[in-house]
């Protein structure tokens, strides 16, 4: 044992007779109100010790047989072990939950400096997994549970459909869900990512169509799809004549500006060189 353990054991030992045994690292229990608390902290466990709610249950605890006592502290010590394991599993998920949110590198949470600053404020930190752990296995995780509330919250929907490139060169395809219930704001939801080889009708159209059956959503809900390339019409021969294809305004204003550009030549070098006066 180090010494460091022997100073906290130690100082455990006055709090004995409170009910409060040191239970991992530097955590302390009490068995009377099954909570736990940071052994490092003296004043913390001073006030738990001599609060009205504590000392009640002390008081009742000891007033029972000892048979029910013995057999409620037993069935206590494994109560305190799942909540304690049920806490791991819930502070890695949603330190990845806020991560995602606020868009902050998984790996970021490996940082020495990060890690002192958990340790240092928050109990029990030292029990978070490393970046690698948190991506492998909470990440599909909170990417479950997101998709599970989306489709609670989709209802009517209108497919928006964007592409853009990685830095690989490949053509990445997002798919977009958002309500168009009557209400007074409007939600977005990120559906599904594509990495495809081409982007045209057929790709695009299959990409949506896949991302319709993952989400379990009905054709007949859709009602109109948003993008930026006229072949997507080709969803009413896919899907059915029901969905209404809406153009992208930013794609108009670019068309507009192509033509003129191509149209006015003239008008478009008068311009120019105006601006540069």
């Amino acid at each position: 044992m180090s010494r460091y353990k022997k100073e906290l054991s130690n100082r455990i030992k006055d709090f004995h007779p409170n009910g409060l045994y040191l239970s991992d690292t530097d955590i302390v229990t009490c068995k009377y109100c099954n909570v736990r608390l940071d052994g490092n902290n003296t004043d913390t466990l001073k006030k738990h010790t001599t609060s009205s709610n504590h000392l009640k249950k002390k008081t009742k605890t000891q007033l029972e047989p000892f048979g029910t006592k013995r057999q409620s502290t037993i069935v206590g010590g494994f109560e305190v072990q799942k909540c304690v394991k049920m806490e791991r599993e819930t502070f890695a998920e949603d330190t990845v939950k806020m991560c995602l949110k606020i868009n902050i590198p998984i790996h970021k949470l490996d940082h020495p400096a990060l890690r002192k600053y958990l340790n240092k404020y928050v109990p029990d930190s030292d029990n978070l997994p490393f970046g690698d752990t948190l991506r492998r296995k909470y990440v599909p995780l909170c990417g479950i549970a997101e998709k599970e509330k989306n489709k609670e919250n989709l209802k009517n929907q209108l497919v928006v459909g964007d592409k853009t490139s990685d830095t690989q060169g490949r053509c990445v395809f997002t798919v977009l869900f958002k309500t168009v219930n009557a209400e007074p704001e409007q939600s977005c939801f990120l559906a599904s990512v594509y990495f495809l080889h081409a982007a045209n009708g057929s790709t695009c159209s299959q990409a949506i169509i896949d991302t319709l059956k993952a989400y379990d959503i009905d054709y007949s809900q859709v009602h109109g799809l948003v993008s930026d390339f006229a072949y997507f019409n080709m969803l009413k021969i896919l899907i059915g004549y029901h969905i209404l294809h809406y153009q992208c305004w930013a794609h108009k204003v670019n068309l507009v500006g192509d033509i003129f550009v191509k149209e006015f030549k003239e008008l478009n070098t008068i311009g120019i060189l105006g601006s540069n006066l």
